[in-house]
């Protein structure tokens, strides 16, 4: 069952319980504030509390030193590994970096560089852990994640080459996120990092090696290579000679300004040797390393091609088309940074220092993942019924809404009418919805069946003798409330 569908005060002391915050107060305060944050995550902090002293104790909390970004996100990193270790499947520790703009927040003090260094914000590096089995099946959570400030400018006019390399750089964190990931250290699951075109570094290809990760990369240098034949070559041309072994269709997705669109993908695969740069290490340290190379494009049409670079052997058209799968996977981190921006507004915290902003940073980056297990869920139990892992009242209320039985109501009907409170259309041409106009419909939904519960807890306790025009206007509220629910009491609704 995905975590999505447990309880949020259940899931939330799951993450926050037992952390090490210095006090045991201070991890009350996590679950109360993560809590209240995951009713409505896209809500400003005064919303998301219930009154002044909530609020107050919330901004104390993230301005306290021990609760840091990487305290409030240890537990969670424990967590994954652990579901990590039992899975029996494939998991992609899938890594890109990203940047949150506090441009707008001229109050905010600590911050640092971001895009063309006229901005201000926090640079974030994440790597997410998700199941696969042919697809993504599972969004386990965050393996790690790094965030950090440019305290000086990256870009410097008058550094050579030899310098930069000499120098620590933004592209070891590639490396050192990944070594600080607990690798399981059996054989029952296979760990596979997964990067785009900045992750191709020679220096993480070596570390991958030598630490005994698997990774697939798409490349971004038109490197020299060596062939198995021992032709020295540059890869693009070389990887662009091969031969079309297999084809493969997938859906790409809608761009601004391009529909979303079927296309069918020629691919092509062999064997290459990467050699050592010679700037930056020294001559003992040359090597070759054996690698496959993977081409995915689509004839006809410059819009479209891969590279994609793995330290494992293809033997045959299978494990081609599932590493290339592996890569599709990847549009998920974009979705994870999309919704903590989005779904989470990250962007839009108003807190004055950095230290305030990393800890939120801490909470809210946790429960972004909480989010997109919607999109999962309704994937794997499409045909399930709703009403065996959903409320009944819930499922009544969608039924009556959009005309539907509650006996007959899949989990895949569930969601597409949840994500048609949230402005999705659901005709029948249209695809799945998304994980944003679901949540929308999922915030409305919640606050739906608050304001049943409400009504019901409401009549429970008033007294049936009083009349007033407090009463009389509750009356009037009921009435609107009978006509949204009516058909609830149905036999069709059951």
């Amino acid at each position: 069952m995905s975590r999505f569908f447990v309880d949020n005060e259940t899931w939330v002391k799951a993450q926050w319980q037992n952390s090490n915050l210095g006090d045991v107060r201070r991890n009350r305060r996590a679950v109360k504030l993560a809590i209240s944050i995951l009713g409505k995550p896209n809500a400003s902090l005064p919303q998301q509390t219930e009154n002044w002293k909530e609020l107050k104790a919330g901004y104390r909390f993230l301005n306290t030193e021990e609760a840091s970004h990487q305290a409030l996100q240890k537990d969670h990193y424990s967590n994954v590994m652990k579901a990590t270790k039992k899975s029996t499947k494939t998991v992609l520790f899938i890594q890109d970096k990203s940047e949150i703009d506090f441009s707008s927040k001229k109050a905010a003090k600590g911050l640092g560089y971001i895009g063309n260094h006229k901005g201000q914000g926090i640079v974030l590096q994440s790597i997410l852990a998700v199941e696969f089995d042919k697809e993504p099946t599972f969004v386990l959570g965050l393996a790690y994640q790094k965030a950090w400030v440019r305290t000086e400018s990256s870009y410097r006019k008058k550094e050579k080459r030899s310098q930069r390399l000499k120098r620590k750089t933004e592209s070891d964190n590639w490396i050192e996120n990944l070594d600080s990931i607990e690798k399981p250290d059996d054989l029952k699951t296979q760990c596979v990092t997964v990067g785009d075109r900045e992750n191709d570094i020679y220096k993480f290809m070596s570390y991958c090696k030598k630490s005994g990760w698997d990774y697939l990369v798409r490349a971004n240098n038109n490197r020299k290579i060596t062939t198995e034949c021992g032709d020295k070559v540059k890869l693009v041309d070389w990887a662009r000679s091969l031969p079309e072994q297999v084809t493969k269709e997938i859906e790409l997705r809608a761009r601004p300004g391009k529909p979303a669109r079927t296309v069918s993908l020629s691919i092509a695969w062999s064997s290459m040797f990467i050699t050592t740069p010679k700037n930056g290490f020294l001559k003992s340290e040359y090597e070759k390393i054996k690698v496959s190379c993977i081409r995915v494009w689509e004839e006809g049409s410059d819009e479209l091609e891969w590279l994609l670079v793995t330290n494992l052997e293809i033997p045959n058209k299978e494990s081609a088309l599932e590493k290339v799968g592996w890569y599709e996977a990847r549009w998920l981190i974009e979705e994870y940074h999309k919704c903590l921006k989005t779904g989470c507004s990250m962007e839009k915290r108003q807190l004055r220092t950095v230290e305030g902003l990393l800890a939120m940073l801490g909470l809210l980056g946790i429960i972004a993942t909480r989010l997109l297990d919607i999109k999962f869920f309704a994937r794997q139990y499409s045909s399930e019924k709703a009403k065996k892992y959903f409320p009944i009242l819930g499922v009544q209320l969608l039924c009556s809404r959009y005309d539907l039985s509650v006996n007959d109501m899949t989990c895949h009907q569930f969601w597409r009418s949840i994500a048609q409170l949230g402005g999705f259309i659901g005709r029948k041409s249209d695809g799945n919805p998304g994980w944003q106009t679901t949540w929308k419909g999922w915030i409305r939904f919640l606050d739906m069946m608050s304001a049943i519960e409400a009504i019901k807890n409401y009549e429970s306790n008033e007294p049936q003798n009083e009349m007033s025009s407090h009463h009389t206007l509750w009356i009037g509220w009921k009435g609107i409330l009978d006509m949204l629910v009516g058909k609830m009491r149905s036999k069709k609704c059951g």
